[in-house]
């Protein structure tokens, strides 16, 4: 029976070398998710400055009930008086 051997921590994968893999995912994974969320920032920065007024994203709803009640139809659907089923 062979007596087992002590490993170093290069050979084990030590959590702090990144050359073995120990923080590598994680940190890669970290730093991509940064530029992805800063890319995504900038965008949404670029695409809204140019607005000459505050951009509100419930305006929508408040100009179709405005054109619901203009041409005298109900703000709401119709309710089926069916409910839901649990």
């Amino acid at each position: 029976m062979e007596k087992p051997t002590k490993r170093s921590n290069r050979e084990l994968g030590d959590p702090g070398d990144t050359k073995t893999g120990g923080l590598f995912i994680p940190k890669t994974l970290a730093i991509g998710l940064i530029l992805f969320l800063s890319i995504a920032f900038v965008r949404h920065l670029v695409l809204t400055l140019p607005f000459p007024y505050p951009v509100e994203y419930g305006e929508g709803v408040v100009a179709g009930w405005i054109e619901h009640l203009g041409h005298g139809l109900e703000l709401y659907p119709q309710s089926s008086g069916s409910g839901y089923w649990v």
